[in-house]
Formats: structure tokens, C-alpha cells, sequence
């Protein structure tokens, strides 16, 4: 199968990162795959253009008409058998472009519902694209029963976010059952709910009191998870922020 992925840009991102994984997967299993993206990033660096077919579009205004021509243009040329759109700005170009020529074209929603940089103007328009294509990915529950609340005529799939595995089973280190040591990476913003993580190893502490917790990052929220911990932790020296 040809598969053309479209992907505003190769930064470092979680997006970015399981496009990266999930083309490598594919690539094992005998499919032909083909990158389309704006802007290069550090993330270039991990494809093999060997394996991996990489087209950049090169623009200079996004919000130019002709953007939509050149991926217009890249799907006619590639003709792929399915296109599989990453984030809101190729979402709605990418999947309007497969609408007119007339290609498979699956939608992907990488947070839980509404994204926080996705205006009334922009929803509208992936809500259009959406029931043009019928198919939409998501990556978390939530997400799921937004959109087949707001779209109940596509079809909504939840595919969980793919996690390579890279612990050597020789060198695992073998943890006591009293003694953790735990470290968490992660915004600190309501999408991630970190606060509910912090509640959740509150409760840890209480059974396994001499655990460590580490947390990296920063964020709206993270006061309100300090608070939380100098209130309800029965040692908040044990949770350090970083």
C-alpha cells in the first residue's frame, strides 16, 4: 500500500515523534511511505530516506492559496492509496486537496476534543472536512466520544498512541516493593492533568512512604500541583519539581 502522511513540520513533538515510529512500522510490513511537510526540524534526522520518502512542500505564507495547490499538487504526483493527515492546519488543506482528488483520506486527532490553538473558524472547517472523509483517528477516549458526539456520521476510531519499547530485558533494574522511584515528563497545563497524577502518587506515598517522586516541566498548572502536595502529601520533601 502507498501511504502519504502530510505533517506541517519535523520539530520536536509527540506528534511528530509517532508519525516518525508509525512510518518506520509500516515500512517493516511491506507499505510504501511517503512524508509531506513544510518545514524540516531535528526530527529529519531519525528517517532514512531510503526507506522513507520525504517531499517537502516549500512555502513562503501559509495562509497563501497557493499552499493548497502544492499539496494539490503532491498528492496527484505521489498518488497514494490512503492519506493520513497530523494537525489542524493539514488536516483541513490536506483533506480538502484528497476531497478534490478524490482520494482516501483519514483524519487524525491528537488531543481530546477541541484543541486549545483551534478557533470557531478552524473547527468549523475540520467539522466540514471530517464529514468529507467519514474517517477520523484519536488517540484518547475523550476524543473519541467528542467527535462522535459532534460528527455521529464518521466513523471514529480510538487507536491508543504507539510506545517503542527500548528497555533491555538484561538490564532492567529490579525494584524493591517499598522503595520507588518515580519520574514524570510532561506540560503542566489542564489538557495533561497532571494534578491527577500528583493525587494519584499522594495516595502511593501512603503505602510506600519512602518512594521519590520527580517531576519535570512547567506549566499553568503547575502551582496548583505544589499546593497539593504541601497539603495532603505525608512527606512533601519526597516529591521534588524540577
Amino acid at each position: 500500500m502507498k501511504i502519504l502522511f502530510l505533517i506541517p513540520s519535523l520539530h520536536i513533538g509527540g506528534t511528530e515523534k509517532q508519525l516518525i515510529i508509525l512510518s518506520k512500522e509500516l515500512i517493516k510490513l511491506g507499505n510504501k511511505v511517503t512524508i509531506g511537510y513544510f518545514h524540516d526540524g531535528p526530527l529529519l534526522k531519525e528517517i532514512d530516506p531510503k526507506y522513507i520518502k520525504l517531499r517537502k512542500i516549500n512555502i513562503n505564507n501559509r495562509k497563501s492559496p497557493f499552499v493548497l495547490l502544492k499539496i494539490t499538487k503532491l498528492i496527484s504526483n505521489e498518488d497514494p492509496d490512503i492519506i493520513q493527515t497530523f494537525l489542524s492546519y493539514m488536516d483541513i488543506l490536506g483533506g480538502l486537496a484528497s476531497f478534490i482528488l478524490k482520494k482516501p483520506f483519514v483524519l487524525s486527532e491528537r488531543s481530546n476534543g477541541i484543541n486549545k490553538i483551534d478557533n470557531k473558524i478552524i473547527m468549523f472547517f475540520k467539522y466540514i472536512i471530517l464529514n468529507l472523509s467519514g474517517t477520523i483517528i484519536c488517540n484518547s477516549i475523550y476524543a473519541k466520544k467528542f467527535w462522535i458526539k459532534a460528527s455521529p456520521k464518521s466513523q471514529v476510531i480510538f487507536i491508543p498512541n504507539i510506545v517503542k519499547n527500548t528497555f533491555n530485558p538484561k538490564s532492567q533494574k529490579v525494584l524493591s516493593n517499598s522503595n520507588f522511584k518515580i519520574l514524570v515528563l510532561s506540560r503542566f497545563n489542564e489538557y495533561k492533568n497532571i494534578l491527577l497524577t500528583v493525587e494519584i502518587l499522594c495516595e502511593h506515598q501512603k503505602t510506600f512512604p519512602e518512594s521519590e517522586f520527580i517531576f519535570v516541566g512547567e506549566g499553568n498548572t503547575l502551582g496548583s500541583c505544589i499546593a497539593y502536595v504541601k497539603k495532603h502529601s505525608i512527606d512533601p520533601n519526597k516529591f521534588k519539581f524540577v
